[in-house]
């Protein structure tokens, strides 16, 4: 026991050495603007790297998005630790680390989003609104209930085209606070939908989905 006590010691020593400068002045973004900067300019590239795979993408095939896949895990194991470090601080953080995580793949990935993008708005920055509308709209269709800002579309392939349908929206949320909220209308959601059924003759309507109901009060600070 006394071994695997002083064992303990040790590693706690050298991890609480770590945080310290030489001074013995504990160093975070917080007092330490330089830190700061350098993790505000790494979540920029994190940023910048996810846009560009998906730019240079084009029609992929199951080999590229295996790739982009494995990137993004280490993306938002990035954007974690940074995170964990306390070094969010502007509206360009949240937004660059909301994007990183809208692209996950499980329900908490998009709420996470949802979270640092409503940061970003409140902090003014303007064009994390659609990203957060997209987030939360990501989360509840995922989790088997309606969106509410109409921006999740799914494909649907028949024997001729595929076509497009809107996810089912909860008609509950008012329009009003949706194009305040989410920067767009039900009407503007559809004339999208329409936009991407441009080249085929299909029915610009609802997917068949049972998607549950979102009352009021369901997202704290939103709905």
């Amino acid at each position: 026991m006394k071994i695997i006590f002083l064992c303990l010691c040790i590693l706690s020593f050298g991890i609480c050495g770590q945080a310290f400068s030489e001074k013995g002045v504990y160093q975070t973004c917080l007092n330490n603007p330089t830190i700061q900067s350098e993790r505000s300019d790494e979540l920029k590239k994190l940023f910048e790297s996810d846009q560009r795979e998906r730019e240079e993408m084009g029609q992929a095939n199951p080999e590229d998005l295996i790739h982009i896949a494995k990137n993004d895990l280490l993306r938002r194991k990035r954007v974690g630790e940074i995170f964990a470090e306390g070094c969010f601080k502007t509206p360009g953080d949240y937004l660059s680390a909301a994007l990183i995580y809208q692209h996950g793949d499980v329900p908490d990935h998009y709420m996470q989003a949802f979270i640092w993008a409503k940061e970003a708005v409140e902090l003014g920055e303007p064009n994390a609104k659609s990203l957060m509308a997209v987030a939360i709209d990501r989360y509840l269709v995922s989790v088997g209930k309606k969106q509410l800002c109409g921006t999740q579309a799914s494909v649907v392939f028949d024997s001729s085209a595929p076509c497009y349908c809107l996810q089912p929206v909860e008609l509950g949320f008012p329009d009003d606070r949706r194009q305040t909220e989410c920067g767009r209308s039900l009407n503007e959601s559809f004339e999208w939908l329409a936009s991407l059924n441009a080249s085929n003759n299909c029915p610009n309507t609802y997917c068949d989905q049972a998607l549950r109901k979102v009352p009021k009060g369901s997202i704290i600070g939103f709905w």
